[in-house]
Order: C-alpha cells, then sequence, then structure tokens
C-alpha cells in the first residue's frame, strides 16, 4: 500500500537527525506501487528524491519536493552453482541484514563489506 504524507519529519531518516522535513513523503512496497507512483501529478509536478537509509545524506534544510522510500524487502536466489550464488534483493533491503543473510547461508564475500556506510 502506498502512504503518502504531507509535511513528514525526516529526522529519523538521516544520519545526521537534523531537523528537517519534507513537503510530501511517500513509501511504497513494491515495485508496481513505484510504478503507479511515477504516474502521479505529485511527482510529475514536484522534484522527488529516492533515499535509503539515510547514511549518505544530510538534510541542511526543509525538502521542497517528494521523499520516495522504498519498502521493498525481499532477498531471493536467482541461480546458483557450487561456486557462485546470484542473489535479488528489493531496494529496501538493510545492507547490513542482507551480509547477515548471506553469511548466514555461508556465501562468502558479502562479509567483507559490512558496516559501510552509503
Amino acid at each position: 500500500m502506498i502512504t503518502i504524507e504531507e509535511n513528514k519529519s525526516l529526522q529519523q531518516l538521516h544520519t545526521f537527525h537534523l531537523s528537517v522535513s519534507a513537503r510530501w513523503f511517500a513509501e511504497y512496497q513494491s515495485i508496481e506501487e513505484l510504478i503507479d507512483l511515477l504516474k502521479t501529478d505529485l511527482l510529475r509536478e514536484n522534484p522527488f528524491l529516492q533515499i535509503g537509509g539515510g547514511s549518505n545524506l544530510l538534510f541542511t534544510s526543509d525538502y521542497e519536493g517528494v521523499i520516495l522510500h522504498s519498502k521493498i524487502k525481499f532477498i531471493e536466489v536467482v541461480s546458483e552453482t557450487s561456486e557462485y550464488v546470484t542473489v535479488k534483493a528489493g531496494s529496501g533491503v538493510v545492507w547490513d541484514d542482507f551480509v547477515k543473510y548471506s553469511v548466514s547461508n555461508g556465501w562468502g564475500g558479502a562479509e567483507n563489506l559490512s558496516l559501510i556506510p552509503g
């Protein structure tokens, strides 16, 4: 379900935690919802910015457009051989959660990138 809020605080959505807000904030839970959202007047008539966990963002003032935030949280194996695994993950998956998932499945390589912001 798409959630749209007006004058949403961004304080907990970026690591500097400055008290700023977005004129509009839209959260979606599927690719289909994102496609629908991109067709709306809200996004046609306003600038928009896609954000994740906020570790590489510094908002110093209110954002006068639309903040888009993905809640797409899935991890699935696309293919696997004895040497490689190809994994597809939703844009709302927290990177360190993906690393933990990979390690718990015995897949090496991603653990070297744990705790890297942005």
